[in-house]
């Protein structure tokens, strides 16, 4: 079982994050920050519009938060 900032794989899919979210946030805990184009090379068989998605909904969540301006956002971890 994996742990990510305090959160277990079984907390992350028990407030509904699915696989692909879920390697999102291994690759954040790892990396410190993960970027549309960053998660469209780890889960290249699903769409940009889906990966967004995923990302958008880990934001309301309160898992992750959005920095920068559009063109040059990533995504990070919020720190508790």
């Amino acid at each position: 079982m994996y742990m990510f900032k305090g959160h277990t794989e079984q907390f992350l899919r028990k407030i509904g994050l699915n696989n692909r979210q879920i390697q999102a946030m291994n690759y954040l805990y790892k990396e410190g920050y993960i970027t549309t184009l960053k998660y469209s090379t780890i889960i290249p068989e699903v769409s940009e519009g889906t990966l967004k998605r995923d990302l958008s909904d880990m934001v309301k969540k309160g898992l992750i938060k959005k920095v920068g301006p559009r063109k040059l956002r990533r995504y990070e971890l919020i720190k508790k």
